[in-house]
Order: C-alpha cells, then sequence, then structure tokens
C-alpha cells in the first residue's frame, strides 16, 4: 500500500531535543550514512512543502537512511516523525541513581512482554537503536553481570534510542499504526547542574513523560535499616528532592509555567534498587506488593499501579524521603513505583552474581497509560 504523502499543513511538530515547533514539510533532508556533501533537499517555506511531505522510505531515501532535521538545533528525527505518534520517556535521576542499569533492564522486559501487554505487533528499533542498546546497556549487565561505568557528561546533544512501535493493521484500506518512543540516558551531571542540562538534556523539559529515579541510598533512614556491608561508606548530601526540583524548575521555565500551577506532564517516581527495601520493609506484617515479582498480562491493571502507589508512598514518608513526596505534587500526575534493575547490589569487583529485574517494566506502563498508548483494565 502506498503512502499517502499529504499531511496537514497547519499541524506543526514539536522538536524532542529542543522544544522548536516546525513544519516537517519545510525541513531539510540530509543522508546520514555518508558525512559531507549536499542535503538531499533544502528547507523549503512555501504551502505547498507543508502539504505534500513525501515518506522517506523507496531507494532514493531508503538506501541513503534520509532524515529530516530540526531547523534550529540540527537533531535528526525518525523516518516516520511525520507520520506517527512521537513520545519521549525521559530517564531521570541523579549520578548514583542507576539511570544506565535501569534502561537496560526497561528495555529488555519491553522486548520480552510488550507485544503481549501493549497489543502491539512489532517492536523494531530504528537506526542505531538495537546495536547501541546491546553494546552500551543490555552486554554488560546481562551478559557479563557487570556494572555499567557512570556515563560520561555530554560534549554535544544527546540522541535518544528510538523504537517504533507497529499495532496491527485494522483494515484492508488503512495501514497498521504506530508509535514511537524516545529514551534518553544522560551522565548524571548533566541533569543535576542547570547549566548543563539545559544545554546537554534540555529534552526534558519537552519529555511527554518522566521516568525519575530515587536512589535509596542517598536516605539516611533507609541506609541505617541496611546491614553494615551494604551501607555506602559516604552518603551523598545532595538529595533526589533537589534533583527533581531542578527538574521543576527547568520545566517552568520553559514553558511559562508559575508556581500555582500543576505540570501536567506524567511523572513515575520510581525508587531504584529495591532489593534493597526488604530489609527496611521488615518491619511491616506482610511483604508489599512492590517487592512481589510482577506477572505481564494481555492487559495492565490500574489497581496494581494504585496499589504500588500507595505503598511505595508510604514507604517514603516513614522510612525514605518525605520531602521528595511533597515535590512530586508539583506535578499533576504523579504515581510511585520501585524498581530492581539486577535484583542484587553488586559485590566489591562491580559483578553482579545473577540478574533478575524486578517491576521494571511498570513505570513505563504506567506512562505509555497516561499518554493514552495503552489502555489499563
Amino acid at each position: 500500500m502506498l503512502i499517502n504523502p499529504f499531511i496537514n499543513p497547519f499541524r506543526k511538530y514539536t522538536c524532542p531535543a529542543c522544544g522548536t515547533e516546525f513544519y516537517p514539510g519545510t525541513c531539510q533532508i540530509d543522508a546520514t550514512v555518508t558525512t559531507g556533501g549536499d542535503p538531499l533537499r533544502e528547507k523549503k517555506n512555501s504551502f505547498w512543502a507543508r502539504l505534500y511531505v513525501p515518506p522517506l522510505v523507496g531507494p532514493t531515501y531508503a538506501l541513503k537512511q534520509a532524515r529530516r532535521r530540526c531547523p534550529d538545533c540540527g537533531h535528526y528525527f525518525p523516518y516516520n516523525f511525520e507520520r506517527t505518534r512521537n513520545y519521549t520517556i525521559a530517564i531521570v535521576g541523579d549520578v548514583s541513581a542507576g539511570k544506565s542499569h535501569y534502561i537496560a533492564a526497561c528495555i529488555d522486559q519491553l522486548k520480552k512482554y510488550g507485544l503481549q501487554v501493549t497489543g502491539c505487533s512489532q517492536i523494531i528499533g530504528l537506526d542505531s537503536a538495537d546495536d547501541d542498546f546491546n553494546s552500551k546497556f543490555y552486554r554488560p549487565v546481562f551478559v557479563n553481570r557487570q556494572q555499567i561505568p557512570p556515563t560520561q557528561p555530554a560534549t554535544k546533544a544527546n540522541t535518544p534510542l528510538v523504537y517504533e512501535l507497529v499495532y496491527r493493521q485494522s483494515s484492508t484500506l488503512f495501514p497498521p499504526k504506530s508509535v514511537n518512543l524516545l529514551f534518553y540516558d544522560s551522565s548524571g551531571e548533566d541533569i543535576v547542574q542547570q547549566d548543563r542540562m539545559v544545554q546537554y538534556s534540555s529534552y526534558i523539559a519537552f519529555a511527554s513523560a518522566i521516568i525519575f529515579l530515587a536512589d535509596p541510598l542517598t536516605m539516611p533512614n533507609i541506609v541505617k535499616e541496611l546491614p553494615k556491608s551494604m551501607q555506602p561508606r559516604i552518603l551523598r548530601e545532595r538529595s533526589s528532592t533537589e534533583v527533581l526540583n531542578r527538574v521543576i524548575h527547568t520545566f517552568r521555565i520553559a514553558h511559562a509555567i508559575n508556581s500555582q500551577r500543576k505540570i501536567k506532564t506524567p511523572i513515575a517516581i520510581t525508587v531504584s534498587k529495591s532489593d534493597l527495601l526488604k530489609y527496611v520493609m521488615k518491619k511491616e506484617r506482610q511483604e508489599p506488593f512492590f517487592l512481589q515479582d510482577s506477572v505481564y498480562t494481555n492487559a495492565i491493571n490500574s489497581n496494581d499501579f494504585e496499589k504500588i502507589n500507595g505503598e511505595v508512598r508510604y514507604m517514603l514518608q516513614k522510612y525514605g524521603d518525605y520531602t521528595l513526596v511533597e515535590t512530586s505534587e508539583a506535578f499533576k500526575n504523579v504515581s510511585y513505583f520501585a524498581v530492581s534493575a539486577t535484583g542484587f547490589p553488586p559485590d566489591a569487583t562491580g559483578r553482579f552474581p545473577v540478574i533478575e529485574p524486578k517491576r521494571c517494566l511498570d513505570p513505563l506502563l504506567w506512562c505509555m497509560w497516561k499518554l493514552g498508548i495503552i489502555q489499563a483494565s
């Protein structure tokens, strides 16, 4: 089936990297498999260019991996950017929160269970997403069982891992629908420092949803409940609340939101390293639901999200960082989760005994539900 080259000429799109609004048909088109040379098509500013937007498929474009680029920051968009819904999922947290390990476990679980739980028929890594994911995230954790070295501060704008979720064709008259999920990973320094966040992690301010990782090892009341061998020698002075305040401040400035209005972007406040929380929650009468293994079926259950939300919120208020709960009230849509990307802490050499992720897909599924990508029972 041929792809319709005409799109709404009055609809502007937003660059996920810098927030610039633009018309896709006016963008410059480059070949990304070669460097240098002339663009495949120069920028155009006519109404016809906004209306007639040829898809980047077929021999002319596909063999050169042609991509439209942002007219402001130069970011390359996915090949299907103007013909699908694009959602940026910002993974945010401090230096020690375990963002890279979480991305490894979350995307791995998305690949394993995504077809079943989201109802899509394919999950496709676009461009170099699969190679980048395997080399940077999957292989170190799931094959070598080693800690991923801390993400280094950026020297240029981050590029996301892009996964296209394709849904079954509902009719022979219409092509299959799809959505793109854009996952960003940044150095903790590029998030906690305001100037670096604006320069290298500005995607956070324009994210569709946020998964905010809070490190329990920065929470003194949790640390003191751990066995001595698991307690960090030095407790980080910077709390998760401080990092979240940076994110909130950036959002309010970027979108001109005053302090009295709540931010509409969904945020999943997610306590990482939940395998450590069993030492804290042993005082409770029964094992919390968030410490139990997840069972992913053909539909997500909103009651499970609500139960976990209540348990983790209670845990943070009683044992963890209660100011984090208060600060998160700046968001209209907020829910609490607890995950473990590896299931166990590393030994002294940075090696994990086994890798058993726990509930890493929960925050992403909640975000997808809140964004209207999937439905909940």
